[in-house]
């Protein structure tokens, strides 16, 4: 999802200058890189509700959603380790 975010952000010029100018002497793929590892957090949530979104759509297949109910899961248990609770659904 950060990595998503990123693309769409730097698609416009200006946000891609701004990060460039924030982030001087990083080529294009270590600037992607710092901007995941500075906003993955804040993605956490939105890519648990695109999961969740997945298990009612009809054009996705059982053994798929098999597997979102996998992480969800794994997911869910992991929760009380993060603290903060960042990017909860």
């Amino acid at each position: 999802m950060a990595g998503e975010l990123y693309e769409r952000l730097m698609g416009d010029d200006r946000f891609y200058r701004a990060w460039k100018r924030e982030n001087p002497g990083l080529n294009s793929k270590q600037l992607e890189e710092l901007f995941i590892e500075k906003n993955w957090k804040n993605c956490i949530g939105s890519a648990r509700r695109a999961l969740v979104a997945m298990l009612i759509d009809p054009s996705i297949s059982e053994h798929v959603k098999e597997e979102v109910v996998d992480v969800l899961l794994k997911d869910k248990s992991l929760i009380r380790g993060r603290g903060t609770h960042v990017g909860r659904a």
